[in-house]
């Protein structure tokens, strides 16, 4: 067997290089939670973190690609808010869910990607773009195809009555005629976490397994934008805190903690089995 010649004429082409170029050096985070868990105010709270460390950041919203995208109907769905919340949350999904099935299930995710690329315009153009958030597999599956090792997700977890309740007291409008039910904010959650009708739907559960590391926002925080003092008292910073030392790389080496190296045996032993 014969080894085909290279052609001479073709420039000399490093291809890791040049997939690293074309990510431009910027690091993206998509964080992925279900509804209640806080991903908002968790994107919220990292781009104050990597601000302190003095590094550009902007939060891409995926409402905002979906508002776009679908227009008016959007501005109805908002509109519905004062009559009845739950049935607006439920407009919002549903158009989310229309967008994906008459396009594919990552274009939530190819909004994102055409407003990270427009910031490459900017006086001072972001160095981490946090992707706020993640509901369906696809969509992980887009970023990591696009960003490669420069794209990590991050997972919120939170126990289902601190999410209900949070989802109850959100979902209340102030001067609202109608208040939502535990019953309607269940089926909000449960449609949200995993859409059985639906390939098309959220499956945030999905999303949620691809993670890459996972902080736990049960605690309370009065708000995202509490002075530095009551951010840093809150359990969640010190856990963020370690995931950008982590992929930033900016900070001493850090041991895996005891949950990190049981993890990595879990892991390693699923693969060491044949059972499906």
């Amino acid at each position: 067997m014969t080894t085909p010649d290279v052609p001479t004429g073709l420039p000399r082409v490093l291809a890791l290089d040049a997939a690293r170029d074309a990510q431009g050096g910027r690091q993206v985070i998509g964080i992925v939670g279900a509804a209640g868990a806080g991903t908002s105010w968790t994107a919220r709270v990292l781009e104050r973190l990597l601000l302190r460390r003095g590094v550009p950041t902007a939060i891409v919203r995926a409402r905002d690609g979906i508002a776009k995208a679908v227009g008016a109907d959007w501005d109805d769905a908002i509109a519905l808010r004062q009559s009845d919340p739950v049935a607006s949350a439920e407009r919002l999904q549903s158009l989310g869910d229309s967008l994906r099935e008459r396009n594919d299930d990552a274009i939530v995710a190819s909004a994102m990607i055409a407003e990270i690329s427009s910031h490459d315009g900017d006086e001072r153009v972001p160095e981490v773009l946090i992707c706020d958030s993640l509901r369906h597999p696809a969509e992980v599956h887009l970023l990591r195809m696009v960003y490669g090792d420069a794209f990590w997700t991050l997972g919120t977890v939170c126990d289902f009555d601190t999410r209900r309740d949070r989802l109850m007291k959100k979902l209340t409008e102030p001067g609202a005629a109608v208040h939502p039910s535990e019953e309607a904010v269940r089926r909000f959650i449960e449609r949200d976490q995993d859409d059985p009708t639906s390939s098309h739907g959220q499956h945030v559960a999905e999303a949620f397994e691809l993670a890459d590391y996972f902080v736990d926002t049960s605690s309370p925080l009065s708000d995202p934008e509490a002075p530095d003092t009551a951010l840093d008292a809150w359990p969640v910073t010190a856990d963020l805190g370690r995931f950008l030392d982590l992929i930033r790389s900016d900070r001493p080496m850090l041991r895996p903690s005891d949950a990190e190296q049981a993890m990595y045996h879990a892991y390693a032993a699923r693969l060491g089995s044949a059972c499906l």
